[in-house]
C-alpha cells in the first residue's frame, strides 16, 4: 500500500491520528502490533490462491464479495 492509501484505510478503520510530538511515546506498541501483522500476512500470503477458492466452496460457501470485503480487497 502507498502512504495515501494507508492513511486513508486507517481513516475508515476509524484510527486516530498522532500528533507527531505524541508518537516517540505512544508509536513502540503499536509498531509491534503492526511489525506481528505484517510478518503474518507475508508468511499467508502464498496460501490465498488456495485459500480463497476453497472459502467458496462446503461447508463455508462465501461469495468472492463476501471474502473481498474481508480481506479489503477487490473480488479480482
Amino acid at each position: 500500500m502507498t502512504a495515501e492509501e494507508r492513511i486513508a484505510s486507517a481513516k475508515k478503520a476509524g484510527v486516530p491520528r498522532l500528533d507527531p510530538k505524541e508518537a516517540a511515546d505512544r508509536l513502540p506498541s503499536p509498531a509491534a502490533t503492526v511489525s506481528v501483522a505484517a510478518a503474518r500476512r507475508s508468511a499467508t500470503t502464498p496460501f490465498l490462491p488456495y485459500a480463497a477458492p476453497a472459502l467458496t466452496e462446503e461447508p463455508y460457501n462465501w461469495s468472492t464479495d463476501h471474502i473481498s470485503k474481508l480481506g479489503d480487497a477487490t473480488p479480482k
